[in-house]
């Protein structure tokens, strides 16, 4: 993985907010670095995040003066719920195409979707260039399970949207397989959809439907008015598992990212010697498993005991020591923008990347389907890319 100095981060921080989020990051620094500071202030007014850029600004002076600086770094998942998707049924097209393999390119999948797109209409004889603002929701709500939003951008039964679904399997061809399995997964009639991530955390997804009532109110005359509320109502299909499930995974990553970065050092020493105990006896091999640091910390207070983690134990243990090898950092999390300060970064978008590269070694997709169907489900791998990911730069951007 690429790294880079607090203040090169800076410069980075400011060509984003600028609008260059899309370059590679040698180029967003060289173009900060090719300006003078009145320069950059004069740019601040036509940047996309004006706030953001102008503090990028001043904290750039404050490194360049070798002041102290509270400046936080925010870095964009490039596409968060497609990278997992990519990752976990290890797609090397999808997870290539949101930046989580290839470390040379600066991947966005939305302009990817749309130039495809666009070659596929010429062949048609279509000669109108889609916009990737045009593309974009498209692409999001069609991987939640909408058909409704394709066809009122592009149309019903029209060329563009037969070649908006065909250039989607060009470009995220495992995603488009996930995705089916997850709506797949509905169960007909079930009141709800539950299942239990990694980390402990229990998802449950209640299936309602929006009932509408005519109240009248005897006290008022009479006077009626309309009452609309959600009532538990299986029904015989359903797109929500698709959304949820990804979501739910989406969560546990900002947890994790939380977990490893801003840890205690107290806990997880203590953790660790309390598997070092247990190592006396005998090493299981490792599991396969995704394993949350939240384990080790419910393992140092006692919230759980050995018993609980055993077939984990070489992981978290593996876990906790690579954990311990950088202090504790705080940091911000808005959905997938993760911030912290700039001299942290670099070890930020390695957990991020380690991360991902667990959960395409892991088979938690599997586990889920498994627990929403109730039996276990199989759900072949397309490849092996975790090495892949250990060496990409720009899953974060």
């Amino acid at each position: 993985m690429q790294t880079f100095t607090g203040t090169e981060y800076v410069k980075i921080a400011i060509a984003n907010a600028y609008g260059m989020d899309k370059d590679l990051f040698e180029d967003r620094i060289e173009w900060v670095s090719s300006k003078s500071m009145e320069e950059l202030y004069a740019l601040v007014p036509a940047a996309d995040e004006p706030p953001i850029m102008y503090a990028g600004i001043l904290a750039l002076e404050d490194a360049v003066a070798k002041r102290p600086s509270g400046f936080m770094v925010g870095l964009d998942a490039c596409s968060s719920g497609l990278q997992l998707m990519g990752a976990m049924h290890n797609c090397a097209v999808t997870a290539e195409n949101t930046g989580l393999i290839n470390p040379s390119e600066r991947a966005d999948i939305y302009t990817q979707v749309t130039d495809v797109m666009n070659k596929l209409l010429v062949k048609e004889g279509i000669t109108i260039t889609l916009d990737r603002k045009l593309v974009k929701p498209a692409v999001m709500t069609h991987f939640y399970g909408s058909k409704e939003k394709p066809k009122e951008i592009f149309g019903e039964d029209t060329v563009e949207l037969e070649c908006f679904y065909e250039a989607l399997e060009l470009v995220a061809p495992g995603a488009c397989e996930v995705m089916q399995h997850l709506l797949n997964a509905w169960q007909p009639y079930a009141l709800s959809h539950d299942w239990i991530l990694p980390d402990g955390f229990n998802a449950h997804c209640p299936v309602t439907e929006a009932l509408q009532f005519r109240v009248e109110v005897a006290e008022l005359g009479k006077a009626t008015f309309d009452h609309v509320c959600h009532m538990p109502r299986g029904t015989e299909k359903g797109l929500s598992v698709a959304a949820n499930v990804i979501h739910s995974i989406d969560g546990m990553v900002v947890r994790e990212m939380n977990r490893r970065c801003n840890y205690d050092p107290v806990l997880l020493d203590i953790a660790r010697e309390k598997i070092e105990a247990a190592f006396a006896a005998s090493v299981p091999k490792p599991s396969g498993k995704f394993v949350s640091l939240r384990w080790a910390t419910a393992l140092a207070t006692g919230d759980i005991a050995l018993a609980d983690v055993l077939t984990v134990l070489p992981d978290l243990y593996a876990l906790i020591n690579r954990t311990l090898e950088y202090k504790p950092f705080p940091i911000v999390c808005v959905h997938d923008e993760f911030k912290c300060h700039a001299n942290h970064m670099n070890r930020l978008r390695m957990y991020y990347r380690d991360i991902f590269a667990e959960l395409s070694a892991s088979d938690l997709l599997e586990d889920i389907l498994s627990q929403i169907h109730g039996v276990k489900y199989k759900l072949p791998k397309l490849g092996n890319i975790t090495n892949q990911i250990k060496q990409c730069n720009y899953a974060l951007s």
